[in-house]
């Protein structure tokens, strides 16, 4: 298993289609606002998306990264988010969210972002601080929190 990123796998510069969905997680501090790509400006940006939001896997990898964001706020660096994203469904998203502290917004047809984003089932999307997309990654078949920090660190040290 790969623990560290090489920081020229990075790539920077590309912009993803634009998306403006709500957050429907009532512990989170954006909790009823829009979020989209441009949201948190300045911060590196993690997109995690589930297609499932009572499937446990699913459910697990989102508390880990709610896990790992909490680390980051209170010991290494505060200027990160963390977005999940479930799918276009009718799926309830009282599992997911709860315990955790991170934005969680549900696709729809108006705005398509797992077609528009190319995005499979519990893909992790890095977006650097000035709105491009940097890196993905998939977490389905583990969590390597080490990997994750590392791709996060290249993206802080290409700025």
């Amino acid at each position: 298993m790969q623990t560290t990123m090489d920081c020229n796998d990075i790539y920077n510069g590309l912009q993803l289609p634009q998306f403006n969905l709500q957050d429907l997680n009532p512990n989170s501090s954006s909790y009823n606002y829009n979020i989209n790509p441009e949201s948190f400006p300045g911060m590196i940006r993690l997109f995690y998306f589930s297609s499932n939001e009572n499937w446990g896997t699913c459910i697990n990898r989102f508390g880990s990264l709610n896990d790992l964001f909490i680390e980051y706020q209170t010991s290494v660096l505060e200027d990160i988010m963390i977005i999940g994203i479930g799918g276009d469904n009718n799926i309830e998203v009282e599992n997911m969210v709860s315990g955790n502290i991170l934005p969680w917004v549900k696709d729809n047809e108006l705005n398509n972002v797992w077609s528009n984003w190319n995005v499979s089932n519990r893909d992790l999307f890095f977006i650097d601080k000035q709105g491009n997309y940097s890196y993905k990654i998939n977490i389905s078949s583990s969590f390597d929190s080490d990997y994750i920090k590392s791709i996060i660190d290249c993206i802080e040290w290409w700025y």
